[in-house]
């Protein structure tokens, strides 16, 4: 119809919204039913399914070409990197017995502080458990009611 292929922009906007799959087939099965000639509804119909392939093709064809660069560019960058990461293993290791012992004295002062920490968590929550059985004990009091 006219309201789908009046000028340029229209017929663009339409064969896109085909394209995108977006209710074409409001677009193309509408038209095609009241055309009044069989053989213009057979061409119209042989235009929208060989446009449909032709654009799925190229549409895969061009996600393909994408996914094989990223995944070709990808490789090469891994095995630049694992190469790097061997290498810096190697100079590692000749510095390590100097780092570990330095490592270990961090630790142990990181651990005597944790402990320390630990037991000031504990004398807290000794004190909060008393708080919270005088607050129960004083609750339970004022809820027993009086005979008087």
């Amino acid at each position: 119809g006219y309201e789908y292929f009046g000028n340029f922009g229209l017929s663009l906007y339409t064969l896109f919204q085909v394209l995108t799959g977006e209710s074409w087939s409001e677009v193309v099965t509408r038209p095609v039913l009241h055309q009044p000639d069989g053989v213009s509804a057979f061409g119209v119909t042989l235009f929208f399914v060989s446009f449909q392939v032709v654009c799925g093709i190229v549409l895969i064809n061009v996600v393909i070409a994408i996914l094989l660069e990223k995944m070709v560019d990808d490789g090469s960058d891994a095995l630049a990197q694992a190469q790097d990461t061997a290498e810096n293993e190697e100079e590692d290791e000749e510095d390590m017995p100097q780092d570990v012992d330095g490592r270990v004295d961090k630790m142990e002062v990181e651990v005597k502080e944790l402990k320390g920490n630990i037991t000031a968590v504990k004398a807290q929550l000794d004190e909060l458990t008393e708080v919270l059985s005088t607050i129960v004990k004083v609750a339970q009091t004022a809820a027993i009611p009086s005979d008087a």
